[in-house]
């Protein structure tokens, strides 16, 4: 009996952990993705690259 117990708590764990991960750290990391940031103007990105590939 104890062994069941035990093995019953550590699945019930797992599924645990797992539904923690698909429905909360899942969607924070992809919610940090999020947009691009827009502080450097485009135009200055494609000069720097344009002059990189020089």
């Amino acid at each position: 009996m104890p062994e069941e117990l035990a093995v019953v708590l550590i699945v019930t764990a797992v599924v645990v952990g797992m539904l923690i991960l698909l429905f909360w750290v899942l969607p924070w990391l992809i919610d940090l993705g999020g947009e691009p940031d827009e502080s450097i103007p485009v135009s200055e990105i494609i000069q720097r690259v344009e002059d990189e590939a020089l």
